[in-house]
């Protein structure tokens, strides 16, 4: 268009000047002429104008296509250098994949119980070391004391294994619990997309296997029935599966945390411990009997109930458990504490357990009615610890049961029902009182 115009504007400007040079001569002479068309030279003017008008367009499109080439191969180059040429950014992305996996791993296994579950075998353990080493040297039949070798490696198998099935079982929980975790818990990963469940039924293999492996190279009975133990009791609070799922039944649901928590932790792993640095004395097999671990599965009972079995050396081994009054305490008080953590632990999760069709007692009874049973029942345990401390001259450890039985009560009076938040910052002190106890009761041995 613009040439077609600036051609119309030359030929017009050719005309009108040509036009008046003629005016301009006949005047000039004295003759008159019409004004005619142009001369024959004005077309090939045009012509060649157009030309070189077409020439720089050319020549303008192929220096913007070469500038586009350039720049193309220029960026091609860039992005080349900097993917293959340059190891840190590759290294960079796999960097920040490895955290994202971390921090979710992280979540995953539910931080504070793995630090409930770390803080009981330590304590439960330094317990059986301290009830092996007093009744070693006290025993004619046993002249040496345990070997240190003996009690750190038996602690390695307790406290590893005892860690590793603890991911393994809150794994399950979650694999089976992701759509009512959107709603009670959506920060964890399996809901909140940041982990694929591919990736969490691999992690719950994996430590599942390497914890029942440690218990069987371990060659320890009561290790290995623990650890046993609480995968049963675990796949059956959590799979979905017919006669399963026994958390939606608040009685067997608290009878499996309380059966974990309770018995399995303090029995088994004490025992664990006493057969351990016994046989470190005595130069036996780490099981601590002549059965060794066939024994536990033929009669697993004998070691619940001394009495059942027929066996010399079994009862004397059990013993030590049943007849150590801290452990005796230990388990009545941790039997009350884990109904406590059983019963609050679904006071946060009533909406999403409601849509979900699961009739805890919270859903059933009220979250109110339920806080405060929580709270009586602690503070009746603490009562009990105040007087078992004071019966057994241990004035420290009552000291320190009575400032947790008012900081609980006064803890109690601030949290706000309403608010989710508020009851779930309650439940998450309850777990800090349960550390606190296992580290009390060195005080009451």
């Amino acid at each position: 268009m613009r040439l077609i115009t600036s051609t119309l504007n030359l030929n017009s400007r050719y005309k009108i000047s040509s036009d008046v040079s003629k005016a301009q001569f006949h005047r000039h002479h004295g003759t008159q002429a019409a004004i005619t068309h142009p001369p024959a030279s004005a077309p090939l003017l045009v012509s060649h104008l157009h030309h070189r008008h077409r020439l720089t367009a050319l020549n303008n499109n192929n220096s913007n296509r070469r500038r586009r080439r350039i720049v193309c191969l220029k960026s091609i180059h860039t992005n080349s250098s900097s993917g293959d040429n340059n190891p840190s950014s590759s290294s960079s992305s796999s960097s920040t994949s490895l955290s994202t996996f971390f921090a979710a791993f992280y979540k995953f296994t539910r931080p504070h119980t793995m630090l409930g579950t770390m803080i009981s075998v330590l304590s439960i353990s330094f317990l059986g070391i301290g009830a092996s080493t007093t009744s070693t040297t006290t025993s004619s039949a046993l002249l040496l004391l345990p070997s240190p070798s003996s009690s750190i490696h038996a602690l390695w198998q307790a406290l590893s294994s005892a860690l590793l099935m603890n991911v393994c079982i809150v794994g399950i929980n979650q694999i089976y619990d992701i759509e009512i975790d959107k709603i009670n818990k959506p920060y964890l990963p399996l809901a909140s997309g940041q982990m694929t469940v591919f990736t969490a039924v691999a992690i719950v293999l994996i430590t599942g296997a390497a914890s029942l492996g440690i218990g069987v190279v371990s060659g320890s009975g009561p290790l290995l029935v623990t650890l046993v133990g609480s995968l049963l009791l675990g796949i059956a609070y959590s799979v979905d599966i017919p006669l399963l799922r026994w958390k939606q039944y608040p009685v067997v649901a608290a009878a499996c945390i309380l059966a974990v928590r309770a018995l399995l932790v303090q029995l088994g792993f004490f025992q664990h411990m006493v057969n351990a640095m016994r046989s470190g004395t005595s130069g036996g097999s780490s099981g601590g009997s002549e059965g060794g671990l066939l024994q536990w599965f033929i009669n697993p009972l004998s070691y619940l109930i001394p009495t059942l079995s027929n066996s010399n050396i079994t009862p004397t081994i059990y013993q030590a458990a049943l007849s150590t009054p801290t452990i005796q305490f230990a388990t009545g008080f941790m039997l009350i504490f884990s109904i406590v953590i059983a019963l609050f632990k679904d006071i946060p999760d009533v909406r999403g357990d409601a849509k979900a069709g699961i009739q805890t007692l919270s859903v059933r009874w009220g979250t109110t009615n339920i806080y405060w049973a929580c709270i009586i029942l602690l503070e009746f345990v603490y009562g009990w610890a105040i007087v078992f401390g004071m019966l057994r001259g241990k004035v420290l450890a009552s000291v320190a049961h009575a400032v947790l039985a008012a900081v609980l009560w006064w803890r109690g009076g601030k949290t706000d029902l309403d608010d989710k938040e508020s009851i779930h910052d309650c439940y998450m002190d309850s777990w800090k009182l349960f550390y606190i106890e296992y580290l009390l009761l060195p005080l009451l041995n």
